[in-house]
């Protein structure tokens, strides 16, 4: 077990006092830090939800309008209305009738040879895919603005890119050889882009996928975000998967690769927390360094790492994926650590959510437990306890430190008006825990976890009993 204790605010470090025997302990020396404007939010938490059959008396879920190039722009903009204010969705997702189709296909922006003729593989390079898609957005949303239609929040579901994972060898030496590489290959610090991109020899895939990725966001940027900031200014936005990590602050993927992010679409860092399980957890302390594990609570000390790391890395706000109550791919599936990540990702500092939960389709996949009303209703709750207890004063998190990977509590902090909300989660094999120095005794008998209030100046620190 690692003797620390974490500092709650960014800016300080751990002083280096150490409680020996303590399972965890968490200080948090509360003042007025300085901390990034963007860090402070304020507002009730909602959840923009991906079905259609969200029950309409969920009051905090508010349904996306999904836009594709088969949906009328004046049907769209009558729905878009509907919406309470600041929580008009618009999210970009069809198919074959996707307006961003053909963005990273277009056959005029293949690699090319050195003689500079056309291949058949991709590259970074959109220029014809950028003209076509941003000039089908620009006249979609046009259309769309002169039925009146609201634009609050951009949802785009882009999640395919050049990564060394997701293409060949052959198309990454079509990049390669393409006389457009050259500066890419300088970024590098190396050219033969099959070498460098082996995983088993080296950590040049890393970069490369860095760059790839920084890439495909600025694409994205350029074909659909900056369209829609033409006709609505102060529009936000987010492409799943998309934040900001620093090699600084890197926490690895659920495989175990430390990959960091240097680019992020739109306003707002976005990220699934759906709580899967990769090789990273199955393996611990093989793949890297570190006790991960695959429990729930295990899992969701890993989740929490990741979304202070992207914190750490940038004031970017933050709008995470969450995923629906008995989703079977998820370590916290129908347990009680579903609603503790809600509460944490909120006390991490997200301005609200974004809510995949499919019901069942007709034709399609009837082995998997899907979302329903029930579970729709168990988020609303959840953001409903949340509201209560937050109000609508500005908030930012106190709670932005690595949390140990052998930690036996989990606590996050967020600072509201003049009070610290906490909550503080344990595994199942603790029923207390003890704050100090009052002494309370805060009682985990109804789920896994338990909230607590102190002032801004007030140093606490959370054991197990």
């Amino acid at each position: 077990m690692v003797d620390s204790f974490e500092v709650g605010t960014r800016k300080l470090s751990n002083p280096g006092v150490l409680m020996r025997h303590v399972l965890l302990t968490l200080i948090a020396v509360l003042t007025c830090v300085a901390h990034a404007a963007s860090d402070t939010v304020s507002g009730p938490l909602y959840a923009l939800t991906w079905d259609p059959h969200t029950p309409d008396d969920a009051k905090y879920l508010i349904k996306f309008t999904f836009i594709r190039t088969t949906v009328d722009p004046a049907k769209a903009a009558a729905e878009s209305l509907q919406k309470p204010p600041g929580l008009a969705g618009f999210f970009i997702w069809g198919g074959d009738h996707n307006l961003d189709a053909g963005l990273f296909d277009d056959p005029a922006d293949a690699c090319r040879t050195p003689a500079g003729e056309l291949t058949k593989f991709r590259g970074p390079w959109c220029n014809h895919g950028i003209e076509k898609v941003s000039t089908r957005v620009r006249e979609y949303v046009r259309a769309f603005k002169a039925a009146g239609g609201r634009i609050d929040f951009l949802i785009v579901d882009y999640e395919n890119g050049l990564a060394n994972w997701l293409i060949s060898e052959d198309n990454r030496r079509a990049i390669a050889a393409d006389p457009r590489s050259a500066r890419l290959k300088a970024a590098l610090g190396y050219s033969d882009f099959v070498a460098g991109t082996n995983f088993r020899t080296g950590t040049g895939y890393l970069a490369f996928n860095a760059e790839m990725s920084r890439a495909v966001t600025e694409t994205l940027h350029q074909a659909l975000f900056e369209p829609v900031r033409e006709f609505y200014p102060r529009v936000q936005g987010s492409n799943y998967d998309h934040f900001i990590m620093s090699k600084e602050h890197v926490v690895p993927d659920y495989n175990g690769h430390k990959q960091w992010s240097t680019a992020m679409f739109g306003t707002h860092a976005s990220f699934p927390t759906y709580g899967g399980v990769g090789g990273a957890m199955k393996f611990p302390g093989k793949l890297v360094p570190g006790v991960y594990g695959e429990k729930p609570f295990d899992v969701m000390r890993y989740t929490l790492n990741r979304v202070r790391s992207i914190r750490r890395s940038s004031p970017a706000p933050i709008k995470p994926w969450v995923g629906y109550y008995d989703f079977n791919e998820s370590a916290y599936a129908k347990s009680d650590y579903y609603q503790e990540v809600i509460y944490h990702l909120a006390l991490c500092g997200s301005d609200g959510f974004l809510y995949w939960n499919p019901y069942p389709i007709k034709n399609l996949r009837t082995d998997i437990p899907w979302c329903s009303a029930e579970q729709d209703m168990l988020l609303n709750r959840c953001l409903e306890i949340l509201n209560e207890k937050i109000g609508a004063e500005e908030r930012f998190s106190v709670t932005y430190d690595a949390i140990p990977w052998d930690s036996a509590l989990l606590v996050s902090g967020l600072r509201v008006g003049k009070k610290v909300l906490w909550r503080v989660t344990a595994p199942p094999d603790v029923k207390a825990v003890v704050v100090k120095p009052a002494g309370t005794v805060l009682e985990i008998k109804d789920g896994a976890g338990a909230w607590y209030e102190s002032s801004p100046d007030e140093a606490v620190t959370f054991e197990k009993q």
